[in-house]
């Protein structure tokens, strides 16, 4: 797991100043304790482009996919 976390502090560096904040303070705080479907379920969130996961994020859009819902539930529950 600990290649996943890896993996997802790479992928967590956006070109959006907003989304590289929220990541960050999310990430620092809770990618240690996060199980492994929910690390699974951040990765693909972080391949989505930068303007559709700032939809998501920022601006609080409704995500597609229900294995999406609870990591961003918890990311946004940071803000």
């Amino acid at each position: 797991m600990e290649s996943l976390r890896n993996e997802i502090n790479f992928r967590s560096r956006r070109g959006l100043q907003e989304l590289d904040i929220l990541l960050k303070r999310f990430l620092e705080k809770h990618l240690s304790n996060l199980e492994e479907d929910s690390l699974r379920a951040l990765i693909e969130i972080l391949d989505m482009e930068d303007n559709d996961l700032a939809d998501l994020l920022i601006y609080k859009t409704e995500t597609p996919k229900d294995a999406h819902r609870a990591i961003i539930k918890k990311i946004l529950s940071d803000c």
